[in-house]
């Protein structure tokens, strides 16, 4: 075995073993982010579990992640347990390919001796360290970026078939990584694209083989993005946004254009930053004798990440494979040999001491993070309430009170979820108690102000324990000390502590005040009218009921009415006192809803004449299970036929045909957004059962039974 290949094998075997210390040491939930992720795995675990219509369904989980790093992650958390630590296993796996492809990248360019020390470099780099230890895509994007940068090189600016080949796949597997992948290639793409045109008689098969990769990529990438394009853009319009709300510089600013050029003295740190500004010197002033990849690597993206309003550290991740590179070449060709070989040997011992610092040091950096042993109580607080959970109760719903890094809904929802624990966490945006079993929220800090909405006052309503419509109905059950010296508080409802007697109690008149209370989820509605049933007379007087029926003639529901509605609401528990004093209806729980209504052909006809006012001779028909929307728009003819699909568990509307004039539109545009599933099992935001016997699309009528 060479020499080269020794080291770098012991070395990751060294990176290995380190991490998994960490990680091993390491006790804190997952964070914002790292949570949303390890959610996204469970939801993908869920998908290859149920055997049905797998493909579509994967499609589905997320229109903005793409799958890659969820699905790569799914081995280890089955191996080594549903859990933070064993998710960022695939992080090594991704780490030792950012190693080896820095390295491959280094000796092509340059020698052995610079991709060994590149490839070393970067892996102590603070930040790497840091994002190793942290479950978020972007990592995982460094190492496809470094390692589509090195098959590129192989390739021989494609003039060379299978790393061309290979090239293709890792960009199409890249893409699907992040989207954000392309940032990073497109300077070496165009180039070789522009060079393989210029070249295409002396060197033909330049031309086809940059063809044959971006073909293969565009293959490999296309079934994800083709589904979910729509929804992708819509995404990506609303989180633009969130940049704005964290405080990132306007765009064309001198802090935007200076922002990643600071994160970057925090990413490598002051010592090993300085060597990059001398290797950056050395290669401006020998730009006739450098490969140009490494200047466009870091350029291109810098520009395009600049000009995005949303900015954070991590995005400029996948090319410090190529500062690392940049760090250290020059080094390597000092001539005289006892100088360079003493600086390459204090370089290396720095990069050691300070990864071994950084990593189980405390010197107060935020990328300077030890693991933390702390117990943020979510086994206590998810056994309290299992504890108490009623008999016979399917799911039990929690609203969370706070969204601080280590206590937020998803963080306990991955809990949750890996411990397949019936309890469905939410987290809180208005009426305390809503749907909710359960109430936690802290002491201190509960999170990022512009993150909190009305969780501030929610949580000072349910702490002083007044008797109002946030906390009436609700009891402490117990209080837990948290690492950050604030206290948790975990409420439980108790609709049977007590009775209430209001004067001129009877069925009649709370039925009356049902209706009124309803006003605030059925805003129009004609012949509304609701039937109680309770075991006893005592249960109704603590808001339970085993049984309420709502019928209608009509019901307008966004803005669609429903018609012939008959609703069955089983096992109803609402907060009786706040209802018949105020006429407000909180609905503490639901155990079933079994919903029957009818959607007219013409109910539709003229929804579709209100909204698009610019339509022609509409015309709706549903007839065979399909419904039929046509019209003309500025003489053109517009068609859409559609149907509903009914699962076990969810259903969805499917396209079956859209044109515009003789144009017909490919399914794969549209579908990600048309089909979009509603789930029928109780989900966090909706933690009822809906029950649907049959969905029917006959005689201009759309019957749900």
């Amino acid at each position: 075995m060479k020499r080269e290949y020794l080291l770098l094998i012991l070395w990751s075997v060294f990176l290995v073993f380190t991490h998994m210390f960490w990680l091993s040491n390491d006790l804190r939930p997952p964070s914002w982010d790292a949570s949303a992720h390890l959610n996204l795995c469970l939801q993908y675990r869920d998908v290859l579990h149920s055997g049905n219509n797998i493909y579509r369904n994967m499609l589905n989980v997320t229109g903005y992640y793409p799958p890659i790093y969820h699905l790569t992650t799914l081995p280890f958390l089955a191996i080594f347990g549903y859990s933070l630590s064993s998710a960022c296993l695939v992080n090594l796996l991704y780490l030792l390919i950012l190693v080896w492809a820095t390295y491959g990248i280094g000796k092509r360019l340059y020698n052995k001796l610079t991709g060994l020390l590149a490839a070393f470099l970067v892996s102590v780099y603070p930040y790497i360290a840091f994002m190793t230890n942290s479950f978020v895509i972007d990592l995982a994007l460094a190492s496809m970026v470094t390692l589509g940068m090195y098959l590129y090189l192989r390739s021989d600016e494609f003039t060379k078939r299978w790393p061309s080949i290979l090239f293709g796949l890792v960009c199409g597997v890249g893409v699907l990584v992040k989207w954000t992948y392309g940032f990073f290639l497109i300077g070496p793409l165009l180039y070789s694209l522009w060079q393989a045109i210029r070249q295409r008689r002396e060197q033909p098969g330049m031309l086809k083989n940059t063809g044959m990769s971006l073909l293969i990529g565009f293959v490999v990438a296309w079934p994800w993005y083709s589904y979910n394009l729509i929804k992708f853009v819509r995404y990506s319009i609303r989180f633009s946004s969130i940049g704005a709300n964290e405080g990132d510089p306007m765009i064309l600013s001198l802090s935007s254009w200076l922002y990643y050029g600071k994160n970057l003295l925090l990413q490598v740190q002051p010592v090993l930053l300085v060597l990059f500004v001398l290797g950056l010197l050395v290669y401006l002033i020998t730009w006739k004798r450098q490969n140009k990849l490494l200047f466009w690597w870091l350029v291109l993206p810098y520009i395009i990440l600049t000009m995005i309003r949303n900015k954070d550290e991590r995005y400029t991740l996948p090319f410090l494979a190529a500062v690392s590179i940049i760090s250290c070449f020059w080094l390597v060709n000092i001539k005289k040999n006892v100088i360079k070989y003493v600086l390459i040997s204090l370089v290396v011992v720095f990069g050691i001491t300070q990864y071994f610092i950084t990593s189980f040091g405390r010197v107060g950096n935020y990328y300077c993070q030890p693991p933390h042993p702390e117990n943020w109580q979510q086994k206590a607080v998810c056994e309290l309430i299992l504890k108490t959970i009623p008999a016979g109760k399917t799911y039990t719903s929690v609203s969370v009170v706070a969204n601080h890094s280590f206590w937020h809904s998803e963080t306990l929802q991955f809990y949750a979820g890996a411990h397949q624990l019936p309890i469905l966490f939410k987290g809180y945006s208005r009426d305390l108690g809503q749907f909710a079993d359960y109430i936690i929220t802290k002491s201190g800090d509960i999170g990022p102000a512009f993150t909190l909405g009305q969780m501030p006052e929610a949580r000072e309503l349910i702490l002083s324990k007044a008797k109002n419509d946030a906390t009436s109905g609700f009891c402490l059950l117990g209080s837990f000390a948290l690492p950050d010296d604030s206290w948790l508080f975990v409420f439980r409802r108790e609709v049977n502590s007590q009775t209430f007697f209001p004067r001129k109690f009877n069925a009649n008149e709370l039925e009356s005040k049902l209706v009124a209370g309803m006003k605030k989820y059925f805003k129009e509605a004609e012949g509304l009218a609701v039937k109680i049933s309770s075991k006893t007379m005592e249960e109704a007087q603590r808001g339970r009921f085993e049984q309420v029926n709502i019928t209608a003639r009509k019901i307008k529901i966004n803005e669609i009415w429903l018609s012939d509605v008959a609703i069955g609401l089983k096992g109803l528990q609402i907060n009786l006192p706040l209802l018949w004093d105020e006429g407000k209806l909180i609905v503490y729980a639901m155990d079933e809803v079994h919903p029957a209504f009818s959607i007219k052909a013409q109910d539709l006809y003229e929804l579709l004449l209100k909204k698009a006012k610019g339509l022609q001779n509409p015309l709706v028909s549903i007839q065979h299970n399909v419904l039929n929307v046509e019209g003309d728009w500025r003489d053109i003819h517009l068609r859409v036929k559609a149907g509903i699909v009914q699962e076990q568990d969810k259903i969805y509307a499917q396209c079956f045909k859209l044109k515009i004039g003789w144009l017909r539109i490919p399914r794969w545009l549209y579908q990600g957004i048309i089909e979009k599933p509603f789930m029928l099992s109780p989900v966090p935001e909706w933690p009822v059962s809906t029950k649907i016997g049959k969905i029917s699309l006959q005689d201009d009528v759309i019957r749900v039974q």
